[in-house]
């Protein structure tokens, strides 16, 4: 069994060696110029096709203990529930209202009771990683500006789709399917924002924000263009644009 594992460790190894990482910090650099900023990186060797695209945190703790039990599954399910009933819980504590979300406006820019039920509730719900990202392929001299489509769908688990995220419905009038656009700050069946919801267990840990798919990414030039709303610096954090080939094992 010894000369078998080897074998499989070095086979391993290989494989792992054959996967092209691309790795930049942002924020430092994001934090001296207007919002959204532009990062240049130049790439190598190409990218095979599928190319996945994450987002990077540095001491960022997903794992504190009254952060990872500051939610309501039985809101993220789909039930309404009244602000009692989640004091009462305690579930959301400390991030019960719209006032303590920080949020005014629904997803149809309906103005938001500050004093009502937050939906989300909740400090996970409340601290969401809201950065996005585009990419240009600028050729080999820079004179090109050829958009790179990142796939957003299909990034969450596919249990917690189907099962564990649905929005609100309205309890007086089920047929009323637009009542959670009125009433939620999300979609809570974003798939950025199911992504976040799956606690990390490390400080520093990196989360799936897209995939290149079809077309490999030749050599040359590339602008990211970042919108950089998530700041880190109130908790000393660092932040990273990530690109990585996959292999039949996954990534390294």
């Amino acid at each position: 069994f010894g000369i078998l594992f080897i074998f499989i460790g070095i086979m391993l190894l290989i494989s792992s060696n054959k996967i092209v990482e691309i790795i930049n910090r942002y924020d430092d650099e994001c934090s001296a110029i207007t919002n959204p900023c532009k990062i240049k990186f130049e790439l190598k060797q190409e990218m095979k096709a599928p190319v996945m695209v994450y987002y990077q945190l540095h001491n960022f703790y997903q794992n504190h203990r009254i952060y990872v039990k500051s939610k309501s599954n039985e809101q993220l399910t789909g039930n309404m529930l009244s602000l009692d009933t989640i004091k009462k819980s305690g579930a959301c504590d400390p991030v019960e209202t719209n006032s303590q979300m920080g949020k005014e406006f629904s997803i149809d820019h309906s103005p938001l009771d500050p004093n009502d039920i937050a939906v989300p509730c909740g400090l996970i719900a409340r601290s969401l990683f809201n950065d996005t990202f585009k990419m240009y392929y600028r050729g080999l001299d820079g004179s090109l500006e050829e958009e790179i489509i990142i796939n957003e769908k299909g990034i969450a688990w596919e249990e917690d789709v189907k099962l564990k995220y649905k929005n609100v419905k309205n309890p007086n009038n089920v047929n009323d399917t637009n009542y959670y656009k009125k009433v939620q700050w999300i979609d809570m069946t974003d798939e950025h924002f199911i992504v976040w919801m799956r606690i990390a267990g490390l400080p520093n840990f990196r989360k799936l924000w897209g995939r290149i798919e079809g077309k490999q990414l030749e050599k040359g030039k590339y602008d990211i263009i970042i919108n950089d709303n998530f700041k880190v610096s109130t908790f000393s954090g660092k932040k990273f644009f990530v690109l990585t080939t996959v292999n039949s094992f996954g990534g390294k």
